[in-house]
């Protein structure tokens, strides 16, 4: 599918998802070729979610212990949860760039 999107404006390579897999297949000599990158595309997510969590949870602590409350607003938790999300993607955005250049190979 990363192959169909990336080129299915650019050139007109491939018509539909079925006949790019086809192409792909062909081209890369196995159904092996259709799985290329997958594995850091898994590392890519566990990566993302791993450091989102820890972040969400890191920032849910500061903020409880910096307050001195014992439970936390919905501002709290939006502002968590926003403080986490963006640094993932600034430290996780350069895992997909890859993954996607290998998927494209």
């Amino acid at each position: 599918q990363t192959r169909f999107q990336a080129t299915r404006y650019a050139d007109g390579q491939y018509r539909s998802i079925l006949g790019s897999m086809m192409e792909i297949v062909r081209r890369g000599g196995s159904v092996r070729a259709l799985y290329q990158g997958m594995w850091p595309s898994l590392m890519g997510s566990a990566a993302s979610w791993g450091s989102y969590f820890m972040l969400y949870e890191m920032s849910k602590t500061k903020i409880s212990s910096f307050s001195g409350r014992s439970s936390l607003g919905p501002l709290d938790y939006i502002f968590c949860a926003s403080f986490a999300g963006v640094l993932t993607q600034v430290v996780c955005n350069p895992l997909f760039v890859v993954k996607t250049r290998m998927q494209l190979q």
